[in-house]
């Protein structure tokens, strides 16, 4: 039996590398360090997705400003054209007034003429055309004299022509510096609708650069991370397969010297059992000696004469004490080997250490498949107005940065397009994330699970995207970008979550 402990030390592989004490503290010191820094990039990442955030509210504030200028553009031509119409009535007054002058002149004419062939003074009458104002005329009294009511009549019709020529010419004028200042403010208008629209496809085209300085930062701090655990856990890894491996051998070694325990302690009890057998044999034979010497010396006394021959070969039936050979039959507690036939049966008991197959795993819940769904969309463009319950689609014209980034030729999601996708399977969702904020129970962020749907926008909701555990989320962000994974931030966040599912 102890021929096989060799096989059974030999099953232990050899031993992995065991890093020093000495090893494992300036491995943790430069962990220490390093998760220093590690934080450092965390915080300076979630500063920098702030900024990314502002900037984007501040692109959507541009494009407000860009719409409002475009209708202060609108009002300002309005006005432009309705002082041109002004002017225009004007104008056609003057012209009539004109005319009217030029009938009043030919009155006064044909009254100067008849006035002289009748002989009234025409010289008071030439005064009195002469005359800055009808007041100058009236002072002069000996005009006054010459003249009759009708005559008076005619003068004072010159006088009302002209007057409404100098009013027609003055709303005339008005009229063209009100049509001046509206083209200027429609000039106005238009330079700063043209520069607010310019501005917002700047900062548009700034934010695409901005977000791909940002994932390149992302990429480079988590690969900084993944090298900080690494080198965290590399030595700790090694202590472990070390004791693994040796408490492995230890366990084996065990199992090797209570085998050769259990197999000595067989064979005591194996010697001890047969030196029994012997000493009660040889026991038996002393007392079966002695009871023959007893009746050999009894059977002497009586035939003293002639002693027994027979009685010498019934001595030979001593050697029937061969028979205590029959007491090798106590080697049959040898059969106490069998009791090894239990102990190896016991060996079946391994089979306990193996895991029980049981019934299958259960199928995926409606949360795993609403993220699973979200998943399998990463990758995708962003197109605005793009997305429904079968997948992307082709987005629509936003007269603005959507359309710079020709969104309304390019299939993909905007954000609330992905949500509608993802909860196909749960429930119906409409393409506007400010409904569907209210399409679910309303729970609060910091009780946030898988499968929640979260928005941004407290002045008005702008954004929504869906939250699949362990600080991560899945979104449709902007123009110029793509369906992405992405670290939850609470700029700008609204309070509650809404939640489909449980």
């Amino acid at each position: 039996m102890l021929m096989t402990l060799p096989g059974t030390a030999a099953a232990v592989p050899p031993p992995p590398a065991n890093p020093s004490d000495s090893d494992l503290s300036v491995a943790s010191s430069a962990a220490t360090a390093q998760a220093g820094t590690v934080g450092a990039l965390i915080s300076s990442l979630t500063s920098a997705q702030n900024q990314l955030a502002q900037l984007q509210n501040d692109v959507g504030l541009k494009m407000e400003l860009a719409n409002k200028a475009l209708v202060d553009l609108q009002t300002a031509q309005d006005a432009a054209d309705a002082a041109l119409a002004a002017k225009a009535t004007a104008d056609r007054q003057v012209a009539v007034a004109g005319q009217n002058i030029e009938t009043a002149n030919r009155q006064v004419d044909a009254f100067a003429a008849s006035s002289y062939q009748q002989g009234t003074t025409v010289g008071g009458l030439s005064a009195y055309l002469g005359s800055d104002s009808p007041e100058d005329v009236l002072a002069r009294a000996q005009l006054l004299d010459a003249v009759s009511g009708s005559e008076l009549d005619v003068l004072n019709g010159l006088q009302r022509a002209r007057t409404t020529e100098s009013n027609a010419a003055s709303s005339a004028k008005a009229a063209q510096l009100a049509a001046d200042g509206a083209e200027a403010a429609a000039t106005d208008a238009k330079s700063a609708a043209d520069g607010a629209r310019a501005d917002a496809l700047a900062a548009q085209a700034s934010q695409v650069t901005q977000t791909a300085q940002l994932q390149a930062q992302e990429a480079s701090a988590q690969t900084q991370l993944d090298a900080a655990r690494a080198n965290v856990n590399g030595l700790q890894g090694q202590r472990a397969a070390f004791v693994a491996w040796d408490n492995q051998r230890k366990a084996e070694e065990a199992a090797a010297a209570a085998a050769a325990a259990a197999a000595a302690a067989a064979e005591q009890r194996a010697a001890a059992a047969a030196a029994a057998a012997q000493q009660r044999a040889d026991a038996a034979a002393q007392q079966r000696a002695a009871d023959e010497a007893t009746a050999a010396s009894a059977a002497a006394a009586a035939r003293p004469s002639a002693p027994s021959r027979s009685s010498s070969s019934g001595g030979g039936s001593s050697s029937g004490g061969g028979t205590s050979s029959g007491g090798g039959t106590s080697s049959g507690g040898g059969t106490s080997s069998g009791g090894g036939a239990s102990s190896s049966g016991g060996g079946s008991s391994s089979g306990g250490g193996a895991p029980s197959r049981g019934s299958s795993a259960p199928a995926g819940s409606s949360v795993s498949s609403v993220i699973a769904r979200a998943e399998s969309q990463l990758g995708v463009r962003y197109s605005w107005g793009g997305g429904d319950s079968s997948g992307p689609t082709v987005g629509i014209r936003d007269g603005g940065v959507a359309d710079s980034f020709g969104d309304y030729r390019s299939v993909g999601f905007d954000c609330s397009g992905l949500m509608i996708y993802a909860f196909a399977g749960v429930q119906s969702l409409p393409h506007y994330s400010g409904y569907q904020y209210t399409a679910g129970r309303q729970v609060p962020r910091s009780q946030m699970q898988a499968g929640d749907m979260i928005f941004y926008g407290n002045s008005g909701i702008h954004h929504v995207a869906l939250y699949i555990g362990n600080g991560q989320m899945i979104e449709a962000p902007y123009s110029g970008s793509q369906v992405r994974l992405n670290t939850v931030y609470y700029t700008d966040m609204l309070p509650y979550v809404t939640r489909l599912i449980g």
